[in-house]
Order: C-alpha cells, then structure tokens, then sequence
C-alpha cells in the first residue's frame, strides 16, 4: 500500500507539468488526470488527496461541464471521499448530490 500512496503523489506531482496533451488526447488536460487520480486514491483510501484531486479537477474543468452527467462518478466518489476524511473537510461546494 505504501509504494502505491508514494506512486500516487508522484502521479499527481507529474500532472502538473505534463503540459498540453496532442489534439487526439484532448480530454488528457490536468483537471481529467487529477480527478482520475482521485478516483484511485479514494480507492485506496487515501481520501483527504482523494478530496483534494477531485476538488481541484472538478474545479478546473470548463464551467459547462462542472455539471455534466458523465461527472456523476467523480461527483460520488468526491461525496464519499469527504464522508470518510475524520474530521470532515471545509465545505468545498462542489459536492452535489448524485443519484444512483
């Protein structure tokens, strides 16, 4: 469990220096790579880095997308991540309700 928290934030460390991705990988941007790293350091209950990755993709993404349909994934896991942090993190406003 160890090597994949430290693969995890190194993951997150290189995110933020990939850089534009080719036009056949648009959706490759750091707000999708951050939120998909956060989907897996939900998974493995690293769940503060969860809230922070998928808070911060979330907020990254263009405003017509912030409440797309196909975000209902992130949206569910960004809601349990912040369930499972003790203490609860700040209200980060993004969390909305999911059904499902």
């Amino acid at each position: 469990m160890r090597e994949a928290k430290n693969l995890l934030h190194r993951a997150s460390d290189l995110v933020t220096s990939a850089g534009e991705p080719p036009e056949s990988l648009y959706w490759y941007t750091e707000p999708s790579l951050r939120m998909n790293i956060g989907l897996t350091q939900h998974a493995v209950g690293m769940h503060r880095d969860a809230v922070d990755s998928l808070t911060t993709g979330i907020a990254g993404l263009p405003a017509d997308q912030q409440n797309a349909e196909w975000l209902d994934e992130y949206q569910q896991a960004l809601n349990y991540a912040e369930a499972a942090t003790d203490p609860p993190p700040a209200e980060s406003g993004l969390a909305r309700s999911v059904d499902g």
